[in-house]
């Protein structure tokens, strides 16, 4: 697997956010601990969620078997 994107925010960003009444990257994509793993697919779209390190290669196969059996 390549291209994996990691989001941090330091503290001034997560300020000038709130300062701007926007939501952060925590409220978007209910994140309130860390680390959160989430499998999206190539148009960056969530395909699940909130998975445990073991449930990734389930997840990713299931998919897979899913994308061949079409």
């Amino acid at each position: 697997m390549s291209d994996w994107i990691n989001v941090y925010q330091t503290t001034a960003q997560h300020d000038a956010v709130v300062a701007a009444g926007r939501p952060d990257y925590r409220q978007l994509y209910d994140v309130y601990q860390t680390p959160e793993l989430y499998l999206l697919d190539k148009e960056k779209r969530i395909i699940a969620k909130k998975l445990t390190y073991q449930q990734v290669d389930e997840v990713i196969s299931l998919k897979l078997k899913k994308a061949n059996a079409h």
